[in-house]
């Protein structure tokens, strides 16, 4: 294993456009750290980080009480705080000799309770434009690259639809799907004479349940039973995600996938493992995908699994994967590798080796 870990990392340092990687710090695998409203430049921890701004904190798997504001004023307000950061952030990133300079506008919009697909197009072109823009009080960044937020490519299948749909409206929230979505953000941003340098999209093997929301209510009960589950084939969502961007004029030509995993509480070790070849090797035949990013390496997604502050005062009990099984048996910068990282090295190894490399489009 430490001659696989060795030969891993010789590579990644050889070749920084690798197009394996996990998200977050790894020592395996060339990687991606995602900054969320970090403006500083971290010198300490090499290049080739990739920054999201314009983010909204909303969670989509909790039915809000009709107070969130997730819409284009918010989307202002939150830029118009951003503009001074960003600016200083993208000269240090010059300064450091960063060749590409990656930028997300937001994170996983379609998701936003409250944020409609057009709101959320005029959001991602007020941020492209200053970034990008040669106009006065624009950046003009040609090293930058913007990359749509992260469109989340799960299907949503209510338990029943109708009550869903009922029930969603009265809390002010819809029951779009990614492919609608899309092509609604789509439509707006070639309204309004927009473009994408890079897409990005999140892609997993979902069955998963709608997580249970207790204590809060009889009406969120009634939300959380009536929403049923995510269930999605990855390769089928990616596949109809690329038919949608098409249809609206953006055929992808750069798509980074920034996650990749599995939904379900019930998968096993070899069913994750299963999952990862099935998607790491659909993954390769396509041209237009540059990277892609293992979700998450570490083990435990904190974020469902109820142990932050105000996730435990909603009570939320159902964990996405509440067991460590991911690429390292703990987030320690020493940690092994489990079966699954190790799955994950020989995917590496048979996809990204250095013969491979004349093949692989540039990002």
């Amino acid at each position: 294993m430490f001659a696989f870990a060795f030969l891993a990392s010789a590579i990644a340092a050889l070749h920084p456009d690798s197009r394996f990687g996990t998200d977050g710090l790894s020592p395996d695998f060339p990687w991606y750290r995602q900054y969320n409203g970090d403006y500083s430049y971290p010198q300490a921890v090499g290049k080739n980080k990739f920054w999201t701004v314009g983010k909204l904190d909303a969670n989509p798997l909790v039915p809000w009480n009709g107070t969130l504001q997730a819409d284009l004023a918010q989307y202002k307000s939150v830029f118009d705080a951003e503009k001074g950061a960003i600016k200083t952030l993208i000269n240090a990133a010059k300064t450091a000799g960063e060749r590409e300079i990656h930028f997300a506008i937001g994170n996983e919009p379609n998701a936003y309770p409250y944020l409609s697909p057009s709101d959320y197009a005029q959001a991602y072109k007020m941020y492209y434009d200053y970034i990008k823009g040669a106009s006065a009080g624009q950046l003009n960044c040609g090293e930058c690259v913007v990359h749509n937020g992260a469109i989340l490519l799960v299907r949503l299948q209510p338990a029943n639809s109708t009550l869903a749909s009922l029930l969603l409206k009265a809390y002010g929230l819809n029951l779009k799907n990614y492919d609608t979505w899309t092509s609604e953000f789509l439509s707006k941003l070639s309204a309004l004479g927009g473009k994408i340098d890079a897409f990005n999209v999140h892609v997993y093997d979902a069955n998963l349940k709608i997580l249970q929301i207790k204590g809060a209510g009889i009406a969120n009960d009634l939300v959380a039973a009536a929403l049923g589950s995510w269930k999605t084939d990855p390769i089928s969502a990616y596949a109809n995600f690329i038919k949608t961007a098409k249809s609206a004029g953006f055929p992808p030509t750069k798509v980074w996938i920034d996650e990749f995993g599995i939904m379900n509480n019930e998968a096993t070790t070899s069913d994750k493992i299963n999952s990862m070849n099935r998607m790491v090797e659909y993954f390769a035949t396509q041209p237009e995908i540059r990277r892609w990013f293992w979700y998450k390496q570490s083990g435990t997604d904190d974020k469902l699994t109820g142990t932050s502050a105000y996730l435990k005062a909603l009570g939320i009990t159902t964990a996405m994967d509440p067991t460590v099984t991911g690429l390292y048996d703990s987030p320690a910068e020493n940690a092994s590798l489990t079966e699954l990282g190790r799955a994950y090295l020989k995917l590496f190894r048979r996809f990204d080796n250095p013969s491979s490399y004349g093949l692989i489009p540039s990002r």
